[in-house]
């Protein structure tokens, strides 16, 4: 038993497949970026992102993203080099990163599968996700790894997020269903740090924090 275990719920799995590289997963034109599933003492931590659109409601323009703290690799960058920087860059916080037995594959609309794959760096990812964005400068494919972390010290808003939430995994669970008012949220414990959006605004979780939600439901039912 870990301080992850607890947070996680991870259970047992069965690895299937064949050992692939992750670049592989989706496909060579795909941009390899970073995420994390980061904790601050009870409570999971993501980035406020009122201008983008999550992951399942991208056409709704009323509704706001909370996503996973993470980024792109940075030339000659390993993956957990890349997050512990985002962490830093994003979240102003150290971090300490877990390990993760068994890495699950995710899509939109797809059952998360355990998958096995070269691996040569000192943590592994829980999960590895994909997913297509019409963003500003075209569509673009990303492959994201996302890490386990705990943060070392508070975490607060860097110089490119104007605000954190931090939510435990039900209430992430929750608004993973459906868009939820900042408002129900804050209700059920959630705390902003940072520049607070107003009440009735509509959240959903995007990027890792929908992957991460959509995991977590998926356990919930097995």
């Amino acid at each position: 038993m870990n301080d992850y275990d607890d947070m996680i719920g991870e259970r047992p799995a069965l690895v299937s497949g064949g050992a692939w590289e992750l670049e592989k997963l989706a496909g060579p034109a795909a941009e390899r970026s970073t995420g994390l599933i980061l904790t601050w003492r009870d409570r999971l931590v993501f980035a406020l992102l009122m201008n983008a659109r999550p992951i399942g409601v991208q056409a709704d323009q009323n509704v706001s993203a909370f996503v996973g703290i993470g980024g792109h690799l940075e030339p000659g960058e390993q993956w957990h080099q890349a997050v512990v920087r985002e962490a830093q860059e994003e979240a102003n916080c150290l971090i300490s990163l877990g390990d993760s037995a068994v890495t699950y594959f995710c899509c939109e609309g797809q059952t998360p599968r355990p998958i096995s794959y070269r691996w040569d760096e000192p943590y592994r990812p829980l999960l590895v996700w994909t997913a297509t964005f019409d963003l500003r400068r075209g569509t673009v494919t990303l492959l994201n790894a996302v890490f386990r972390a705990a943060a070392l010290t508070r975490p607060t808003p860097g110089a490119e997020i104007k605000g954190l939430l931090l939510l435990d995994q039900e209430t992430l669970i929750h608004a993973y269903q459906a868009p939820r008012p900042l408002a129900e949220l804050l209700d059920r414990g959630a705390q902003v740090i940072g520049e607070t959006p107003p009440p009735d605004t509509l959240l959903a979780p995007g990027g890792t924090a929908y992957f991460y939600g959509a995991w977590l439901a998926w356990q919930d039912r097995g």
